[in-house]
């Protein structure tokens, strides 16, 4: 039972934090999809000025408030899964785009491609 909640190694490591980051932009996709409904619930109302539509547009924008909020929690969630960190084995040494013997020429390179292509 250990075994399956426990990564082996690296490989089932990185295979588990590439499907939650899959699992992140599935629900950043829901997401803004519902903020591009809210929105053009709030395009509809146009410019009526009765208080049940002032009513509607302050649940839009409470509704739209909250979804924001979403949006930026996953988006800072996906951010952390997909930046390596300075442990990670597959970082460089050097970073070969600064120049050459500069600070950040020596801090080395933690950007590459996570993706499987």
């Amino acid at each position: 039972m250990l075994e399956v909640q426990l990564p082996a190694g690296d490989a089932e490591l990185a295979e588990q934090r590439d499907r939650k980051a899959a699992a992140v932009r599935r629900q950043l996709t829901k997401v803004e999809t519902a903020q591009n409904g809210l929105l053009t619930q709030a395009e509809r109302l146009g410019d009526d000025t009765r208080p049940a539509a002032q009513a509607m547009r302050d649940r839009i924008y409470a509704q739209y408030t909250q979804r924001h909020d979403q949006h930026t929690t996953l988006t800072a969630e996906l951010e952390a899964l997909t930046t390596p960190g300075p442990g990670d084995p597959n970082g460089e040494a050097i970073d070969q785009n600064q120049p050459g013997g500069s600070p950040a020429f020596l801090a080395g390179n933690r950007y590459f491609l996570t993706k499987r292509l």
